[in-house]
C-alpha cells in the first residue's frame, strides 16, 4: 500500500472523487486503478493510502500518473511513501505484476516486475 500521511480528510476530497470507492456502482466500469483506503481518523473518515480498485485489473492503465496527479493535487499537505503492486491478468503463464513505487523526491515510477 502506498500510505497518505497526515491522512487525508474526505471531506476536502470533491464530492465524487474518481478515486473513492464509494463514487462508484457496483458492477459498474471503474475507470481507475487505485482507491483511496479509507478507515476513521479522530472521528471523520479519511483516506490513509492508496489500493489497487481490484485485485486483479483486467488491464492496467496507467497508476504511476494517476498518483502523479493525487501527489501534484495533495502533495503540498501529504506525503505519499511506499509501493504498490497491481496484478494484471495473464495468459497461461500467469499474471503479470506492476509495481509503482514513490521514490526520494516524491514522484512515483512504475515498471513491469519480470
Amino acid at each position: 500500500m502506498i500510505t497518505i500521511t497526515p491522512p487525508l480528510p474526505i471531506r476536502d476530497l470533491p464530492g465524487a472523487h474518481p478515486n473513492l470507492s464509494t463514487s462508484h456502482a457496483p458492477g459498474c466500469l471503474v475507470t481507475v486503478d487505485l482507491f483511496f483506503h479509507v478507515e476513521p481518523v479522530d472521528g471523520h473518515q479519511a483516506a490513509t493510502g492508496l489500493v489497487p480498485s481490484s485485485p486483479v485489473l483486467g488491464n492496467v492503465g496507467d497508476p504511476e500518473s494517476e498518483i502523479n496527479a493525487l501527489i501534484l493535487a495533495y502533495g503540498h499537505r501529504h506525503t505519499f511513501v511506499g509501493t504498490l503492486d497491481l496484478t494484471q491478468e495473464g495468459d497461461m503463464h500467469g499474471d503479470d505484476i506492476y509495481r509503482v513505487t514513490i521514490t526520494d523526491n516524491g514522484r512515483a515510477v512504475g515498471d513491469w516486475v519480470l
